[in-house]
């Protein structure tokens, strides 16, 4: 279980449909919760899109207030939540929706937020919750970037194309900047490639110098139902992109569980040096 930020580039949509793919596909055993928190400053997509406008903006991240911190925060957090619905039209208690802003004033007001919001994801019961952080293309950087900063992982989407590849160079540029200041470490930031275009995983991670941690088909039509709330067919959970949306959860789970590993052994290096040096 983990904090993990999705991010987008400029003029390629994909980190809010990558997200809710992640959302609808992680296996989720009795008594693991899933939760996307749709965070990006540029506003909501997922409530005109894949909920088609039908939910009303009564719920989400724009009810949280600065005012609220530690315990206060936490329980607001959680009224705030949508419960999606499966395909029996029945709530799953473990998949939930954190919906984003839908008034661009609330992006200033919710600056001094999303330091607690971070505060609080990292608190959440690491043993049975994951938290998916949509970004969207401007989150990473300004002042909602802490919540990309203190993620155990950050996901650049990206797609094979060399409108793709330029628009992600630059990012990725910074995001190691960021997160090597932060002392995040490097390794922290992974790829998620959109199959489209003529350039391989390989060439894609030898020209951006970041691994590619999944890939998702260009399937437009099956992205539709996520992006925009195209009719759900019987078939969509079985189709390619929600089955390499599921087949992309392991090598996340080993992903943030390495770096988990990592931080907690250097710790205890911490802390016996600390004890060595009292002596």
């Amino acid at each position: 279980m983990a904090v993990i930020a999705l991010v987008g580039t400029p003029g390629a949509p994909g980190a809010t449909t990558t997200a809710l793919a992640l959302l609808r596909s992680w296996p989720l055993p009795d008594g693991q919760r899933l939760v996307l928190a749709e965070c990006d400053p540029d506003g909501s997509a997922v409530l005109p899109g894949l909920l088609r406008g039908e939910v009303p903006a009564d719920h989400g991240l724009s009810k949280l207030t600065a005012s609220a911190t530690g315990q206060a925060l936490a329980d607001a957090f959680w009224r705030q939540l949508l419960y999606l619905e499966n395909d029996e039209a029945r709530p799953e208690q473990n998949r939930m929706l954190l919906a984003g802003i839908t008034d661009h004033a609330d992006t200033v007001r919710l600056q001094p937020v999303w330091g607690q919001l971070s505060d609080l994801f990292q608190a959440i019961d690491p043993n049975r919750t994951t938290v998916l952080v949509d970004l969207g293309r401007a989150g990473p950087f300004g002042a909602s970037g802490v919540l990309a900063m203190r993620a155990d992982a950050v996901l650049l989407v990206v797609r094979g194309t060399m409108r793709g590849l330029q628009a992600a160079k630059s990012r990725v540029g910074r995001l190691r900047q960021l997160l090597d200041a932060e002392g995040r470490g490097v390794d922290a930031l992974g790829l998620v490639l959109v199959e489209e275009g003529p350039y391989t995983r390989r060439e894609v991670q030898s020209a951006l110098e970041v691994p590619v941690v999944m890939t998702l088909p260009y399937v437009p039509q099956e992205a539709a139902v996520l992006s925009d709330g195209a009719p759900e067919g019987r078939k969509f959970l079985s189709g390619k992109l929600m089955r390499s949306a599921a087949d992309g959860v392991t090598a996340l789970r080993q992903m943030t569980a390495w770096r988990t590993a990592r931080v907690e052994s250097g710790v205890q290096r911490l802390l016996r040096g600390g004890v060595g040096g009292a002596r």
